[in-house]
């Protein structure tokens, strides 16, 4: 005995089994999102706002300055990263920028700030004990 669904049923059952895929890999995203956020944790949050406080003060409001960071690690270890610089230098736009006048560095391993000056035609505009350290660009002659 073979069953048949009526061509009305079959619609009902493809559009069911499309919304319950789409709905758990909807799911699964955010169950991924809670837990980047729960690894960052709020104390994360506070570290980061306090790091970057000065540079913050230091920078014009909506300002654009790219970013550079040495961190070592997996690529949402890096994003991570950045977005928590992005936040917590918030109006200041962080991104990459072909002719930037302000570099922002965020060291991890020890570095030589000279010799980073040298390659990027830039100067120490403010240093935070060799780890976070705000560039100006020099005027190309």
């Amino acid at each position: 005995m073979k069953i048949r669904f009526s061509k009305a049923i079959r619609v009902k059952l493809v559009v069911f089994f499309a919304i319950v895929i789409s709905l758990q890999s909807s799911v699964k995203d955010f169950i991924a999102e809670v837990r980047l956020y729960a690894k960052s944790a709020p104390c994360k949050f506070a570290s980061y706002d306090e790091n970057f406080k000065t540079i913050r003060g230091i920078l014009p409001k909506f300002s654009a300055v790219e970013y550079f960071s040495d961190k070592n690690g997996s690529e949402l270890d890096k994003l991570e990263d950045l977005g928590l610089t992005r936040y917590a230098l918030a109006p200041v736009i962080v991104m990459n920028t072909p002719e930037p006048r302000f570099i922002l560095a965020h060291f991890h391993e020890p570095i030589d700030v000279e010799a980073f000056c040298a390659g990027n035609h830039c100067q120490v505009l403010h240093n935070t004990h060799n780890e976070i350290v705000l560039f100006v660009k020099k005027a190309r002659p």
